[in-house]
């Protein structure tokens, strides 16, 4: 037919009831074969765990023979308050977490430590690998300009939505720090 699928995931809220993006793929990638599958994305200030994230999204990404694209979002504001995030450290957790799972993904050599300030692994060591190599394709959400910049300088693409004022400022933030 020609269609892609995109889940996101949000928690305590009737806007969403999904209750993991990487669960809802997982079944998808079992039941179709051609369609790409878009996690957009997966809130990490709401996912304690960075290994098991990066451990779900290789999972899901050889479930499906790499047909995998994946969102490492922050989350809504709703998200922070009932995950306890504190809004002054929530950015620093959350790169943190990106910067944690990403490795996890790409990583080759073998086992691995992490050590920062929010997440600390003795053995890191994600297996199965990602069927795409390094890893699948990383989507980011905004609506600042700040990490519209961000998403550019690390080759992501973007996705701008909800409030037409912010895609109309961080868009061009965006394309311009993109196309150097």
């Amino acid at each position: 037919v020609g269609l892609d699928i995109m889940v996101n995931e949000h928690h305590n809220a009737y806007t969403c009831m999904n209750v993991s993006c990487m669960l809802t793929l997982g079944t998808l990638a079992t039941v179709t074969s051609k369609v790409r599958l878009l996690a957009l994305g997966v809130p990490l200030l709401n996912r304690m765990d960075p290994m098991r994230v990066a451990e779900e999204i290789a999972y899901v990404d050889v479930l499906s023979r790499g047909r995998l694209e994946v969102g490492l979002i922050k989350g809504s504001t709703f998200e922070l308050y009932v995950s306890n995030a504190h809004p002054v450290t929530a950015t620093r957790r959350y790169w943190e977490a990106h910067d944690m799972i990403k490795a996890a993904l790409t990583h080759t050599d073998g086992p691995f430590s992490w050590e920062s300030e929010n997440f600390n692994y003795r053995y890191v060591s994600v297996i199965p690998r990602c069927y795409q190599q390094p890893m699948p394709p990383i989507w980011m959400t905004t609506l600042s300009t700040s990490t519209a910049k961000d998403a550019a300088q690390r080759g992501y693409v973007v996705g701008i939505t909800a409030v037409a004022r912010a895609a109309r400022a961080a868009y061009p933030i965006y394309r311009e720090e993109y196309l150097k």
